[in-house]
């Protein structure tokens, strides 16, 4: 069986490249938790938990304010990226909702511009198109309502949008021309009523149409997508991380709750000595075979030899 025709093998291949390398990343992301649950529960991740506490203790107010700064940003960023994918979607269903209106995403320059021969009628109009312009198509119910110079979006023959002026109303149809295509010739096409998307309402926005294209290019879904789920995995990932970190320490400053003045923590990572404000020292250049976590209470013990 062949492949079906709108997918070629070039994108077969990198579908299929990408597929492995999200399962290779889930496999390792499962793996890299699962080793982390087992080092905390064992107390191998304590040096690495406290170091970490130290650390945001001892940060100035400046540090702070720019790492939830950084925090913000990335959230934004993701939250973004989402809102984008969820526009597009919106925007296709639009016309399926009922809304009157729908966007279109300009792909040439036919519209930015105006040929010399088409300056006389189009003298006093000020309606340039750009391309990678989002423009705001109003839904036509009657060719009546569309006048003579009117911009409209329709579907070509050869199965593309073009969104050209109205140069011509004849009976039941619609002749069209672009601003920057010149002499006297028209697009070739008599436009009735069903092959029209919209009538231009005036509103554009510049430039993102770029995205638009790219998101409906097969290319531009796989990478979203793909990018989408290595998000979630991340964030699925440190969620879960996060919380059996915070479940260790937990119990670590329950010790101190339980009578502990300061605890020491010495392993292969290094030396560290801390109150329950996580005030303390840290020396990576003392090092032990193994993790131990020593309690000091504060009472000192004699005992007999």
């Amino acid at each position: 069986m062949g492949l079906p025709i709108f997918l070629s093998t070039t994108f077969i291949a990198i579908l299929v490249a990408v597929i492995i390398l999200l399962v290779l990343l889930t496999g390792f992301l499962i793996y890299m938790w699962r080793l982390s649950r087992k080092e905390m529960a064992s107390g191998e991740a304590d040096f690495e938990i406290v170091e970490d506490q130290i650390s945001k203790a001892s940060q100035s107010p400046t540090r702070k304010r720019w790492a939830k700064a950084g925090s913000i940003i990335f959230d934004i960023f993701v939250g973004a990226l989402f809102l984008a994918v969820a526009v597009l979607i919106f925007t296709r269903a639009m016309p399926n909702l009922g809304i009157p209106y729908s966007l279109e995403a300009v792909k040439t320059p036919s519209m930015a511009s105006v040929d010399p021969a088409n300056a006389d009628y189009l003298e006093g109009r000020d309606d340039r198109i750009y391309v990678n312009d989002i423009v705001v198509l109003e839904k036509v119910d009657s060719l009546d309502e569309i006048q003579l110079y009117d911009i409209v979006s329709y579907k070509h023959p050869e199965g593309i949008n073009v969104i050209h002026r109205v140069v011509e109303i004849g009976d039941g149809y619609l002749i069209t021309r672009g601003d920057a295509n010149a002499g006297p010739g028209t697009d070739g096409v008599k436009i009735t009523l069903g092959m029209i998307n919209g009538r231009y309402t005036g509103i554009r926005i510049p430039a993102l149409g770029a995205l638009t294209f790219y998101l409906q290019d097969d290319y531009g879904i796989l990478g979203m997508s793909a990018l989408a789920y290595v998000i979630i995995a991340a964030e699925v990932y440190f969620s879960k991380s996060e919380t059996i970190k915070e479940k260790r320490l937990a119990e670590i400053k329950d010790l101190f709750k339980a009578g502990a003045v300061k605890i020491t923590i010495e392993s292969p990572d290094g030396f560290i000595e801390f109150n329950s404000s996580f005030e303390g020292t840290i020396d990576k250049k003392r090092t032990s075979t193994n993790t131990s976590l020593t309690i000091d209470k504060g009472v000192q013990q004699n005992e007999d030899s």
